[in-house]
């Protein structure tokens, strides 16, 4: 075992083990690679309605994006908020600027394989 360890300091060999041990370790870094691309292909689309006007409109966002509401009460009384790996955002409708509004519809869109 001495001799080993000898040969791969001065000449780079590696043993068996330490081969095994490395290619394992290859492999899952590309699968985790894998795994990113695949989620990044997915996309949230959410669609909203203002209680106001009655304006409706889609936003689309990464697919681990959280939607939902905040507050307690009636439906039309809650805000809607969107969260994301960066931060809180409350949202407001794009026509009349008021912040009563409620969610239609969460949808998960699956993009095709480019390869």
């Amino acid at each position: 075992m001495e001799i080993k360890k000898i040969l791969h300091k001065l000449f780079g060999i590696e043993t068996k083990a330490a081969k095994l041990k490395k290619l394992k370790k290859e492999r899952e870094e590309i699968k985790r690679g894998k795994e990113l691309k695949r989620k990044e292909k997915k996309v949230f689309k959410v669609t909203f309605r203002c209680e106001s006007c009655s304006q409706r409109w889609s936003y689309k966002y990464p697919a681990d994006t959280r939607v939902g509401y905040s507050g307690w009460g009636q439906r039309s009384n809650k805000h809607s908020w969107i969260m994301d790996t960066y931060g809180f955002y409350n949202y407001h409708c794009p026509t009349c600027n008021s912040s009563d509004i409620s969610i239609i519809k969460r949808n998960v869109i699956k993009f095709k394989d480019e390869n």
